[in-house]
């Protein structure tokens, strides 16, 4: 498993062993997201870059 940003080992920690893990295959190029992601980028400036600025990321309740 790769090297992660994320400081919390909790999760990674607790992981079965690797040989009951399901085989992931993301052969189609909609799912091609490179070894490392940055999710800020990819939710959000990647929408905005497409047109989509205007456009509520979160929505809330409370005012």
């Amino acid at each position: 498993m790769p090297d992660t940003a994320h400081r919390d080992t909790f999760a990674r920690d607790h992981l079965p062993p690797r040989e009951q893990w399901p085989e992931l295959i993301f052969n189609r190029p909609e799912l091609a997201y490179p070894h490392r992601l940055n999710c800020a980028a990819a939710l959000l400036d990647d929408r905005v870059a497409q047109g989509h600025g205007e456009r509520p990321a979160l929505w809330s309740l409370v005012d």
